[in-house]
């Protein structure tokens, strides 16, 4: 088989640029590593390149799902069939039980599995139809995923439609750098954003439970876009400190 060219890496980040990801989002992220392409590194550099451009405060999500282990599938049935009860007994006792921490993804892809075992990964509790996530959002993500639930409303994909109700940019079309860059000129700018971050916390009905506004300034405190933004939180309890 002959392997094709190497996607070089800088290809890759600003192809994923291009896709406009968003800066300290949640992605989720179902991909097959052939039709991309050959990657140095493979599935651990693509998820390297998609962490690179949704930054430390991003989060990616993928299905690492094990549809293998029910007596349901399409290859169990295939294999009972015929058999006797104390056949189809024994095969549907030769299914490995679920754990989170160690059972592999079924089909799902080498990039499933780069998510899965990359460290501080976390995996959601359903046998069947579980979602691996990584980064500082996974946890909340995870949580719950109860068994009559495959993808419903105690799922993480439920978790993921309400994500846009927990983070939200606001962001001054006029370039600022960071807050270290203000001037008495831009009083006027900053106090439009912490208004209009107000106004959405109202709109997403998440004012009165309470929300938490930040501006991030400068590397170590986790700025990578260098253009002010406010990151609006809410739609949960905060924790304090922040980290």
């Amino acid at each position: 088989m002959t392997r094709g060219p190497s996607v070089p890496a800088g290809q890759l980040r600003a192809d994923l640029a291009r896709l406009g990801l968003p800066t300290g989002g949640t992605v989720l992220v179902q991909v097959s590593m052939r039709r991309i392409g050959w990657l140095d590194g493979g599935a651990d550099a693509l998820l390297d390149a998609l962490r690179d451009a949704i930054g430390p405060d991003g989060t990616v999500v993928t299905p690492t799902q094990t549809a293998n282990n029910s007596t349901t599938t399409r290859e169990f049935r295939e294999a009972a069939r015929g058999l006797s009860a104390a056949g189809r007994q024994a095969l549907e006792d030769a299914i490995a039980g679920y754990e989170p921490a160690h059972s592999v993804s079924y089909r799902m892809g080498r990039f499933a599995e780069a998510v899965r075992t990359s460290p501080g990964a976390v995996r959601s509790g359903h046998p069947q139809t579980s979602f691996s996530a990584v980064g500082p959002d996974a946890q909340w993500l995870m949580a719950v995923h109860d068994q009559d639930s495959h993808l419903g409303e105690r799922s993480p994909l439920a978790r993921l439609y309400d994500e846009e109700l927990r983070k939200i940019l606001v962001v001054p079309r006029q370039h600022i750098a960071s807050l270290n860059d203000l001037t008495p000129a831009h009083d006027q700018i900053v106090g439009e954003v912490v208004r209009r971050a107000a106004a959405l916390a109202a709109e997403r009905h998440i004012a009165v439970g309470g929300f938490r506004t930040v501006f991030n300034t400068n590397r170590d405190a986790g700025q990578t876009v260098f253009h002010i933004h406010l990151h609006l939180i809410g739609g949960r309890s905060l924790g304090w400190p922040p980290g």
